[in-house]
């Protein structure tokens, strides 16, 4: 019994090398994994074009999660044209995770940006509200710094 679980072992590794090398030398493949946006938008976009399945991001700026700072999407007019999502520390473009400082540490600010991704031909508007040690949604309470203007970016995916 022993000897067939070695052989097992062996056998395992050696069939996914060579799955892996035969793909890698397949033209017909791709490689590469499609990769998200390699730099982020200026902050204060208020237009964003793009093709189905691209990804762009909006940059926010600097926030400070760990005190309470939060932004968030509230709203698209038309929830099939495209996803958005905020993205914080290194999961903005651009960020390398070594530069990026942890959101968790109190009081230390962290990059955000808003990540836009085409889903269907057509154009909405993306919403985002800035809310402070509450729930996100429309007209929450802004903290010490508000009033802070939404964040409206129309978006049209050709």
């Amino acid at each position: 019994m022993r000897r067939s679980i070695a052989r097992t072992l062996v056998t395992v590794p050696s069939a996914l090398a060579l799955a892996l090398g035969a793909a890698a030398c397949d033209p017909g493949s791709d490689p590469t994994p499609t990769e998200g946006p390699s730099t982020t938008l200026a902050p204060g976009t208020t237009e964003v074009e793009l093709a189905v399945g691209d990804t762009e991001q909006v940059g926010i700026g600097d926030v400070s999660p760990g005190i309470g700072d939060a932004w968030g999407v509230v709203a698209r007019s038309d929830e099939s044209v495209a996803d958005a999502e905020v993205v914080l520390a290194e999961k903005v473009a651009g960020v390398e995770k070594d530069d990026a400082t942890e959101p968790a540490e109190v009081g230390r600010p962290t990059e955000a940006a808003v990540a836009i991704t085409g889903r269907t031909p057509g154009t909405t508007t993306v919403r985002v509200v800035y809310c402070y040690r509450t729930a996100m949604a429309e007209g929450c309470d802004q903290g010490p710094d508000g009033p802070v203007e939404p964040l409206e970016i129309t978006v049209t995916v050709r």
